[in-house]
């Protein structure tokens, strides 16, 4: 029974997607029996990460620590390592690259559902147009909200480095 125990808590994310994954298989076969089984699992799978998030603030607690200041920490740390790389990086690569291409296929498809694709399709330049001014309003709007994120993080970065921070101008 100990070694069972201890299997189960050093591979408990196994453990867990093995049921989950029985579950699956038996709510196709029963339905009924499958969801209240299901949703006991859910139910433990919320104890259990209650009870890891306890047991952590409770090592935390006798550090004298919170949970904010461990993000807060992390926060510094992560934020140093951007700063170095620049704000153009941050802001034209992560922002307007990276998060403008996520934003990409979303909004493509919601710009053919509501023009409708055979009414885009009519002309190949006038799909090109759409095409193209989908890609620039992306990079566009990633580069806008990642330049907000900046200077949102770099006076959240101040504000935890810098006790007075506050009495300067931004």
């Amino acid at each position: 029974m100990q070694q069972l125990i201890k299997y189960i808590k050093d591979n408990s994310e196994k453990v867990a997607l093995g049921c989950g994954f029985f579950l699956w298989l038996l709510s196709s076969k029963y339905p009924w029996l499958g969801n209240i089984l299901l949703i006991g699992y859910i139910g433990l799978i919320v104890a259990f990460s209650c009870l890891a998030r306890y047991k952590s603030y409770k090592a935390l607690k006798a550090k004298g620590l919170t949970f904010k200041d461990v993000r807060n920490a992390s926060f510094v740390k992560k934020w140093e390592l951007t700063r170095k790389s620049g704000y153009g990086k941050f802001v034209f690569q992560t922002g307007g690259l990276l998060f403008g291409a996520m934003l990409f296929t979303p909004v493509a498809f919601d710009m053919f559902y509501f023009i409708g694709l055979p009414e885009a399709i009519k002309g190949l330049g006038r799909l090109t147009a759409l095409f193209g001014l989908c890609v620039v309003g992306c990079y566009v709007a990633g580069a806008s909200i990642f330049s907000l994120r900046w200077s949102i993080n770099e006076r959240r970065f101040l504000r935890l480095t810098d006790p007075l921070s506050f009495l300067q101008k931004p």
